[in-house]
């Protein structure tokens, strides 16, 4: 399959960039499978050594077991929350943009740079339309056209990058049975027999399959916005098929016909109405 290089060239203004350039890599994908992935089986297995622990009482004799074990099983998912919703915001490059755009807010230029980068990024398609609405009514039709190959060329590239691929479903299952490993042979309950082990798989197994509809569903929102900007765009752009003859269909084309046929009868004179005359 061949590499997709994402983001395509943004058309910038040199000297209003300010995000950082070695944040791009990850705007098509903010937070990639596999780490997270990684991070939610071992945060599992720590969630499951520490309910293990509580049970048998490891803990200090302070701590009460059935609290300490409900706490513990809430943390990984409490943490794999915030990873979800913090992580995508530190590599947004909205934040520079905004706070330079405090101190000039009527720079066009500026403004232009916070679009063109919201544009790129899967979390910013809200911000990116509300930009590109704000500058429409003021760009010439040249950039109007340059902004739409450019959503255009993120569109189709967003298109063509796989969100997940088989190895990536390879190895949701593979956390799944680490997990059932690890529960059934390291920490063994023997009140549940082989039943708990087989649920934290499931569980994990569940979690990952959420993630992966996450991550489709923050595409398919970014790709449905900017094809609503490619809609607007395309409207305010002078039409093209101003000069080509209108489409005409076949209801259309037999009045056309009959109309001719009726205006050549009528225009030119029949040899049996005006026989020719004796001398002629």
């Amino acid at each position: 399959m061949p590499v997709v290089f994402y983001p395509p060239n943004m058309p910038l203004h040199d000297r209003y960039v300010y995000h950082r350039r070695e944040l791009e890599d990850f705007w098509a994908s903010p937070i990639p499978y596999i780490p997270f992935a990684i991070l939610a089986t071992l945060l599992f297995i720590a969630g499951i050594w520490g309910v293990t622990a509580a049970r048998n009482h490891l803990l200090p004799a302070s701590i009460d077991p059935q609290t300490a074990a409900i706490v513990i099983s809430l943390l990984p998912p409490v943490i794999l929350i915030c990873v979800i919703l913090i992580i995508p915001h530190l590599s947004s490059p909205m934040w520079p943009y905004q706070v330079a755009l405090l101190h000039d807010p009527s720079n066009k230029q500026l403004r232009w740079n916070m679009a063109v980068v919201a544009t790129a990024h899967i979390y910013c398609g809200h911000s990116a339309q509300a930009e590109w609405l704000t500058l429409m009514m003021g760009l010439t039709t040249e950039d109007r056209l340059r902004a739409l190959s450019y959503v255009k060329g993120v569109r189709s590239r967003l298109q063509q990058i796989p969100v997940l691929g088989w190895r990536d479903v390879i190895l949701s299952l593979g956390a799944a049975l680490l997990v059932l490993i690890v529960t059934m042979f390291a920490f063994p309950n023997p009140q549940y027999h082989q039943l708990e082990p087989f649920l934290n798989a499931i569980v994990l197994l569940f979690l990952l399959q959420l993630f992966m509809f996450y991550l489709f569903l923050q595409r398919w929102q970014h790709i449905r916005r900017l094809m609503e900007l490619e809609e607007v765009f395309e409207e305010l752009l002078p039409s093209k098929k101003g000069s080509e003859e209108p489409v005409e269909d076949e209801v259309e084309r037999w009045y056309r016909e009959q109309n001719e046929r009726w205006t050549a009868a009528t225009t030119q004179p029949s040899s049996v109405e005006y026989p020719p005359a004796p001398w002629e």
